[in-house]
C-alpha cells in the first residue's frame, strides 16, 4: 500500500504558490450559501496538501469526490483527478505535494452536510465535511 497522509484539505475562493513554494489560500470556508437548488456555484477551489511517506511514482492517481447528504456522489463536469506522474510532481519520501483544483459551474442538488473524499490510487485516505445552506451570505 502506498503511504500518504493529508496535511490539510480546504474549500476556498482561490489559492496559489509563490516562487519559494509558499501557499496562499484566500477565503477558506466550511459553508456554501446558495439562494436555491437551481443555482450554480460559479467557482470554488479545493486545496489539498499530502505528506508523502512512500509512494510508487508510476501509479500515483489522486481523486477527490463530492458526496451529498444522501451519500450519493455528485458529478463534476470533469473528474476531479490528478495523475501525479504526468503532472511531474516530485514524489520523494518525506515531501509534501500541494494540489489546487478549481471547480466551476457546480450545482448542488440538496442542502445539508456534504463530504469531500480524497482517494490515492482508488483507496480513501481522508475526508472533509462541509455544509450547503440556503441563503445569500
Amino acid at each position: 500500500m502506498e503511504e500518504a497522509t493529508i496535511n490539510f484539505l480546504h474549500l476556498c475562493d482561490a489559492a496559489n504558490t509563490d516562487s519559494l513554494g509558499k501557499i496562499s489560500i484566500l477565503g477558506i470556508f466550511g459553508k456554501i450559501f446558495i439562494p436555491d437548488l437551481a443555482s450554480t456555484l460559479v467557482k470554488f477551489t479545493i486545496v489539498l496538501s499530502l505528506a508523502i511517506k512512500d509512494i510508487d511514482p508510476a501509479r500515483s492517481m489522486v481523486q477527490i469526490k463530492i458526496f451529498g447528504p444522501d451519500s450519493e456522489e455528485l458529478r463534476t463536469q470533469e473528474p476531479i483527478a490528478v495523475d501525479l506522474a504526468t503532472e511531474r510532481v516530485i514524489l520523494e519520501k518525506g515531501r509534501d505535494v500541494n494540489l489546487f483544483l478549481d471547480i466551476t459551474n457546480f450545482t448542488f442538488r440538496q442542502f445539508g452536510d456534504h463530504v469531500l473524499k480524497v482517494y490515492l490510487n482508488k483507496e480513501e485516505i481522508g475526508d472533509q465535511t462541509f455544509i450547503v445552506q440556503e441563503g445569500n451570505k
